[in-house]
């Protein structure tokens, strides 16, 4: 139990006490659904916290899990890792699609599956430090040398985007299926940043140029305008026609900022969010608020995922707020997320099915999501930096004992008041930010007690400005940054 706690604190909300439990309650259900073999080794996942019937292992869904090890428990994170680094590109295409496309490689399979190892492998990095990364080094070097070789290999012309098969079991939408090439993108460039010594130098000149030509093929491709509102898609096609469906089980628009590709408050991340929770979705549930799988049947049909991708449709502190107690009325007390929270002709919305078994998968999603884009935490311990940028629902919370850097950092918020502590034995860069209420006009921002009017910067955030303002802190140090409106 003492090793449980693990490195993300604990989270605090006098207003609601549930929601700071819920993170804590989501790191250690991404925990419980995974496998290590007598060794220390990885062995694959549940689909939950409870056994599957069948001996399967999903690995996309042990992808996230991996994803919410990578803040609660880099120890574990590491195995997990190496797992994909090894699994995670098969030699072959199998399944059904690929009885339609018997040429498709192992990295034509899933694109997306290919590029995890490399996406988390960074996120870990940046978290907790190089040194902390203890993936078996050829493991993870032939890894990489394969999934650059393939990117490479297979790497559309100008304006297109790389096809894929499956964004995990269900099959991918379109001929270029937007999830899975932005983690691609994230790919390509955390390879060519983060690990450039396992690769010659043409190829990381060419993975640079590979991620900016996929950002720009993106939002060419699978960017447009549905009743008035840009938005992405879930995919798009050669000819230009885009699919008029979101998936229930398609992530990596919800992670689009936690990956760096967007900001957290991108509109056309808010507009597909808001479209796919609407009934211009075909795929969307209006009695229940949910979204189906592909493959639904009248048993299972809504799928959890899809509920975390509501928390994208939040604008403002209230929408924010509502689209928490959607997650919040289909979990059980303790925050469980299950696989199948409604049959597919549900007509009973406080009828929550509790089906197949919990959702590690969305589990390790929301630690990642909550702690990146609700928190607005983002760390880099190699460089000594960290960014606390909160827009909450919350006027008042705090986060104590935060691992980073060998120690801790504590923050709380308590209405215009943030307040940092350095509990670690380094000095740090630290970027303070406030988001003001709306309609409120900026008068001055302090940093304890002296103001930092004209140091401070000001950005636009959801449905207001933000003030923001960088400090180096020393060990043992606080800071509070206060801003006055009227």
């Amino acid at each position: 139990m003492k090793a449980r706690k693990g490195s993300l604190g604990k989270v605090q909300i006098l207003e609601d006490p549930w929601y700071g439990e819920l993170i804590t309650r989501s790191a250690e259900l991404a925990r419980q659904s995974l496998l290590l073999l007598a060794d220390g080794k990885a062995a694959g996942s549940f689909w939950g916290s409870n056994a599957n019937p069948l001996p399967d292992v999903w690995t996309r869904d042990f992808g996230y899990c991996a994803m919410g090890l990578v803040d609660s428990d880099p120890d574990l994170a590491n195995p997990m890792i190496e797992f994909l680094a090894q699994y995670g590109i098969p030699d072959h295409a199998w399944e059904r699609e690929s009885r339609m496309h018997p040429e498709a490689s192992g990295f034509e399979h899933s694109l997306g599956n290919s590029c995890l190892a490399a996406v988390l492998a960074s996120m870990l990095v940046h978290r907790h430090g190089r040194k902390t990364f203890t993936v078996d080094q050829s493991t993870f070097t032939q890894y990489v040398r394969r999934l650059a070789a393939d990117l490479i290999a297979e790497r559309p012309e100008q304006g297109q985007l790389y096809e894929t098969l499956y964004i995990s079991d269900g099959p991918s939408r379109g001929d270029y299926h937007t999830g899975s090439n932005i983690l691609a993108w994230k790919a390509a460039t955390v390879m060519a940043e983060d690990f450039p010594d396992l690769l010659d130098a043409d190829q990381t000149r060419q993975l640079k140029q590979i991620a900016d030509e996929l950002r720009q093929s993106l939002d060419q491709k699978c960017v447009c305008s549905i009743d008035g509102r840009p938005m992405y898609v879930e995919g798009a096609n050669r000819d230009g026609s885009i699919i008029g469906v979101h998936d229930g089980e398609e992530s990596d628009l919800t992670l689009a900022s936690v990956y760096g590709f967007t900001s957290r408050d991108d509109e056309r991340i808010r507009n597909h969010a808001r479209w796919a929770h609407s009934i211009r979705d075909p795929y969307y549930a209006p009695i229940t608020g949910g979204i189906d799988f592909w493959d639904f049947d009248d048993s299972n049909g809504i799928t959890y995922p899809g509920q975390i991708h509501g928390l994208c449709r939040a604008n403002t502190r209230e929408e924010l707020r509502d689209a928490l107690l959607e997650l919040r009325r289909t979990t059980d007390l303790e925050g469980s997320f299950w696989w199948w929270p409604f049959e597919h002709a549900e007509q009973e919305p406080t009828k929550v099915k509790r089906g197949l078994g919990k959702c590690g998968w969305c589990a390790g999603e929301f630690v990642s999501f909550f702690l990146h884009d609700i928190m607005g935490v983002e760390c880099d311990q190699d460089a000594r930096s960290i960014r606390i940028a909160p827009y909450t629902p919350w006027r008042r919370f705090s986060w104590k004992d935060l691992a980073f850097c060998d120690g801790q950092v504590d923050f709380e918020q308590e209405d215009d008041t943030l307040r940092f502590t350095n509990r670690t034995d380094e000095p740090l860069h630290a970027y303070l930010q406030i988001a003001m209420q709306p309609n409120t006009m900026l008068e001055d921002a302090t940093l304890n007690g002296q103001s930092r009017r004209y140091q401070a910067s000001v950005i636009h955030l959801h449905d207001g400005s933000a003030v923001g303002v960088e400090e180096q802190v020393e060990p043992g140090q606080s800071i509070a940054l206060a801003i006055k409106t009227r």
